[in-house]
């Protein structure tokens, strides 16, 4: 039997700060150490650099075998935890499932919070986006140009500041889920900030351009 503390000592140690590898970077440039199929669409992967893949369906994560310490899970209300110690004594693939299959959901969760939530509410919820003292119609002009700005972030800048900011997640938690370091999600979080204020300090004459469309009783209404 080959436990997972022999697995973490034959395989390199990943830096802390480095870029965590997709799958398929992992598949074309690394060297596979040893894998398991967990069934017909399932399987884990551990590769010599000291990074794991599990792969479910069409789902897949990345992650660093040596992270995988204790595991925590939720039973009847009650968090409960298992040591880094007993799993390191198990065979290697117990400890690196549980942390795959926990990856996958919080991925998929996140991915379907991302599309259900609102840009409007996002709007009028972060902080750095602030809005009073305005009329109701400027405010709605504005938060129209917001929800355009956020929709200018690529997709990840979008997931981390939706995760962030409306969510309150921390960024060590995001991190976590997105197989990334604490340090790139600051980094990602301060690049889409720039770019939303840089747009947002063109918002007078936004509104104003587009205050001039609005209509009532036959007269223009700008700001």
């Amino acid at each position: 039997m080959l436990t997972l503390q022999e697995v973490k000592q034959k395989v390199a140690i990943p830096e802390e700060r480095g870029n965590v590898p997709t799958a398929r970077h992992l598949q074309n440039r690394d060297v596979i150490f040893i894998s398991r199929s967990m069934g017909a669409d399932a399987e884990i992967i551990v590769y010599q650099s000291g990074y794991a893949v599990y792969r479910i369906g069409r789902y897949a994560t990345v992650f660093s075998v040596h992270t995988c310490g204790d595991y925590q899970y939720l039973l009847s209300g009650e968090i409960l935890c298992i040591r880094e110690a007993f799993f390191n004594l198990q065979e290697w693939y117990v400890r690196l499932v549980l942390e795959g299959e926990d990856r996958v959901f919080r991925n998929r969760e996140s991915q379907e919070q991302e599309k259900s939530i609102s840009y409007s509410a996002i709007a009028e919820d972060c902080m750095f986006m602030d809005g009073f003292g305005k009329s109701p119609l400027e405010q709605v002009i504005r938060q129209e140009t917001i929800k355009e700005l956020l929709e200018s972030l690529t997709k990840r800048q979008r997931l981390i500041i939706v995760q962030y900011f409306f969510c309150r997640k921390a960024q060590k938690e995001i991190a976590h889920e997105l197989g990334t370091t604490a340090p790139l999600v600051s980094k990602t979080i301060a690049q889409a900030i720039r770019k939303i204020q840089k747009g947002y300090e063109e918002l007078p004459s936004n509104i104003q351009k587009k205050g001039e469309g609005i209509k009532k009783g036959g007269k223009s209404y700008a700001w």
